[in-house]
């Protein structure tokens, strides 16, 4: 297998330039031709939009249930638009179709990935372009695939080897599949090439929590996806999440209260023990060096500190989502992987953006007996890339 060190391409190289495009980029959409999918609550913003520039305007469609049908009839009527709620995706094989997120908050209910997620559940991602002017608006445009690559020009080059060696690493084809793109995505800005994994975010077919499991969640936001792990572990499973976030604590109380087996511990995973700040932004909160506008004292802990302190005889899973911080936290996990080999899904989207080469290499360097699979779970925008690592069943203790 060549890895390209004698002057040609490598395997990785030729497998980017063969990714087919998945989706197209628009300047401007046929009217005539095209639905926009959209959530209610975004249609008035998306009939100012179109209508700058569309004649006459596209057909709408909701991706909301069809609870408040009557308050969407109501604006159909009002802003002389033609409206309905869509149907799966048969109805769309021969016209063009455009999700519209006007930005604003990315995780909240009119945001990007819940408009996505709409999509998703009626089977409309696939064939989806992204109309440009949409996506430009507001937020929106840190997360469609229209603007800037999020690699420096030169760095791919003056990386390539690692780039070649993590891309060798993936267990199987559809996982190359997906580095491939995502790396060319990045390299230059079109999530076009982006396919979409089938099976739910953190619950690959071969790497996911199971019964009794012991999993060790870093980055609980919310807390949704620790309520399906506790589901998935059952009551005979234990969950210890981090969450470094003040503000999300009092939710996180409440959502766990139920469950007698989700231990809530109130720092963040790192390399090391250390008091640094955390940048607040729901959703993507960061951990810098020094206090500014904006921050608040964090405590960080690294994880086989804490599995020495605690006592902990089992780890059976780690997922990670902490904005970056991954490969710290994982530098910090080298005692807790060499002793348990758990099961691994670690987020690989995040700045900086080297984190996606560097943390495969990281983990498969450390040479404990794992596959490695990589999963897209959001294929419209960079966003949630997630390498998945499944132990040798002789790693195992």
């Amino acid at each position: 297998m060549s890895d390209g060190s004698a002057g040609g391409p490598s395997d990785l190289e030729r497998r980017m330039i063969s990714l087919p495009v998945r989706r197209r980029v628009v300047e401007r959409i046929d009217p005539r031709n095209t639905v926009v999918l959209l959530l209610a609550a975004n249609l008035e913003k998306a009939v100012r939009h179109y209508g700058a520039y569309c004649n006459p305007l596209p057909e709408f469609r909701i991706l909301d249930s069809e609870q408040g049908a009557d308050a969407v009839a109501a604006s159909a009527r009002a802003l002389s638009i033609r409206i309905g709620y869509a149907g799966r995706v048969w109805e769309y094989l021969n016209r063009q179709t455009c999700l519209y997120a006007p930005g604003g908050s990315y995780y909240g209910p009119t945001g990007t990935l819940q408009t996505y997620s709409a999509a998703v559940v009626l089977g409309l991602h696939e064939p989806c372009l992204v109309d440009r002017e949409a996506a430009v608006v507001g937020r929106a445009e840190q997360w469609f695939d229209n603007l800037e690559p999020t690699i420096p020009v030169g760095y791919f080059e003056a990386n390539r080897e690692a780039a070649a060696a993590s891309y060798a690493a993936m267990g199987d084809a559809e996982s190359k599949e997906i580095y491939a793109a995502s790396l060319r995505t990045r390299l230059t800005g079109n999530a076009g090439y982006l396919p979409h994994s089938e099976y739910p975010q953190y619950f690959h077919p071969l790497v996911s929590p199971e019964p009794g499991d012991v999993l060790i969640e870093g980055g609980i936001l919310d807390g949704v996806t620790t309520l399906r792990f506790a589901e998935a572990i059952g009551q005979s499973g234990r969950i210890v999440a981090f969450e470094p976030l003040p503000e999300s604590w009092p939710v996180l109380e409440e959502r766990f209260a139920p469950y007698g087996n989700i231990v809530l511990e109130r720092h963040g995973l790192w390399s090391r023990r250390e008091k640094l700040h955390l940048m607040q932004d729901t959703g993507a909160s960061r951990v810098r060096q020094e206090a500014g506008e904006g921050t608040a004292p964090c405590s960080l802990i690294d994880l086989d500190s804490y599995v020495e302190e605690n006592g902990l005889t089992r780890c059976d899973m780690i997922k990670l989502d902490i904005e970056g911080a991954e490969l710290d936290a994982l530098k910090g996990s080298v005692r807790t992987l060499r002793t348990f080999r758990p099961k691994l899904a670690i987020s690989v989207y995040h700045y900086p953006f080297e984190q996606f080469i560097d943390i495969v290499n990281f983990l498969a360097n450390l040479n404990l007996g794992y596959t490695f699979f990589m999963g897209q779970h959001l294929p419209m925008i960079y966003q949630e890339t997630v390498l998945y690592g499944r132990p040798s069943d002789s790693s195992r203790h």
